[in-house]
């Protein structure tokens, strides 16, 4: 059941419903084109409605801002970051034991770890296959950067439980597990449909937007329910109160510890100055209503 910043994002992105569509369309054309005994669980996982689809509105709102249109490179790249981030979630919950994905069983529940493992695997290597397909050798390259951080930020992540980090190895963790897939698609999106100044001005905002976009999703995790930290994965709110409070681990009511730290409301400002960089990113291009979505996106964390 969606909350009720779900449905002020979605009412946001209302304008897109319609690529949306196209877009569920081409992703059931890629799985009736590699048929598998998945692909209802597939297309279920993959179009449900719950998933805001972050990147994906991100890179439809960049193309509508730039050629009044989501160009069919726009709709592959969208595709190939929505396989991408699916497939890591798969594997996200067989390493989290989780059950559930957007209040429905996950995938391992459903079936196995090691089918689940395959599961995501399959999914990968459709989005490198639609990378290759959409992108020059230089982008493909990043690709292949983007996805190796994203395994080694998962790696470190493991071998670094119950230690806090200093906040430069967060913001570092941080871009390369989640805002270096914002980057890439943005990036794979709109090599050589915009200059190079453009591209990497984009680049940035996606960047920015990404790191945000952690930002918010990891205080969330702090004010509901502190999964993260009872399993030793300690983040920015944690970072800062540990600045004040050396005992912060210990704390018998961490809200309240975190309260009387300034902790949170810390996280709140960084989180704000990394929206606003990002939005200063899209500085360049021409005003219109896709532009002030997009913006408006950006602002409002809490509906991410």
């Amino acid at each position: 059941m969606k909350n009720s910043s779900d449905e002020i994002y979605f009412n946001k992105i209302a304008c897109l419903n319609e690529n949306f569509k196209v877009f569920d369309e081409k992703i059931k054309k890629i799985l009736q084109e590699n048929s598998t005994l998945l692909d209802t669980h597939f297309e279920k996982y993959l179009s449900c409605t719950s998933s805001k689809r972050i990147r994906s509105a991100l890179i439809f709102l960049t193309s509508l801002t730039l050629f009044g249109k989501v160009t069919e490179k726009a709709y592959k790249a969208a595709l190939a970051v929505e396989l991408l981030h699916n497939a890591s979630l798969i594997h996200d919950d067989i390493i989290d034991c989780a059950s559930i994905r957007r209040e429905n069983p996950s995938l391992n529940a459903v079936f196995s770890d090691k089918l689940a493992v395959i599961a995501g695997d399959f999914l990968f290597s459709l989005a490198f296959k639609l990378i290759v397909e959409n992108n020059s050798s230089d982008c493909v390259l990043s690709y292949i950067e983007t996805f190796k951080k994203l395994c080694l930020g998962e790696i470190e992540q493991y071998f670094k439980k119950n230690q806090i980090p200093t906040m430069e190895e967060y913001i570092e963790k941080s871009a390369n597990k989640t805002a270096s897939l914002f980057k890439i698609g943005i990036e794979s999106a709109f090599r050589g449909e915009v200059n190079d100044s453009e591209l990497k001005k984009l680049e940035e905002f996606a960047l920015n937007f990404g790191i945000a976009f952690q930002l918010n999703n990891d205080l969330k995790n702090i004010l509901n329910g502190a999964k993260d930290f009872n399993d030793g994965i300690y983040t920015a709110a944690i970072i800062y109160a540990n600045e004040k409070d050396k005992n912060i681990l210990q704390a018998q009511n961490l809200i309240a510890a975190l309260e009387k730290t300034g902790a949170i409301n810390a996280v709140k400002e960084l989180i704000s100055r990394y929206v606003k960089t990002s939005v200063d990113n899209l500085s360049f291009l021409g005003d219109n209503d896709y532009k002030f979505t997009l913006i408006s996106i950006c602002k409002y964390p809490e509906e991410f």
